[in-house]
């Protein structure tokens, strides 16, 4: 899973740029999660706390950032609709 995750990162590296993504990985000690035991509450708190400390890098990179407002293009504007066409 670790090879995935690592191939995933790096794909989205490469189509947006180191400087524009982000991975959370926190480490997780040994005995905190078992396969056949899942502790919903546990790791809701567990998220919680790594989400709060990701947060302000997060917003401080993310946040400032403001979408272009939508131009729908030539064919929306005419009405026209190519759905379904080869």
């Amino acid at each position: 899973m670790r090879g995935q995750s690592a191939g995933t990162n790096g794909q989205a590296q490469l189509l947006l740029g180191k400087e524009r993504m982000v991975r959370l990985d926190p480490a997780v000690p040994d005995g905190v999660f078992a396969l056949d035991k899942v502790d919903a509450a546990g790791l809701m708190a567990h998220a919680a706390h790594e989400s709060r400390q990701f947060s302000p890098m997060f917003a401080a990179m993310f946040r400032p950032h403001v979408a272009p407002a939508y131009e729908p293009s030539r064919a929306e504007a005419l009405g026209e609709s190519h759905a379904g066409q080869a």
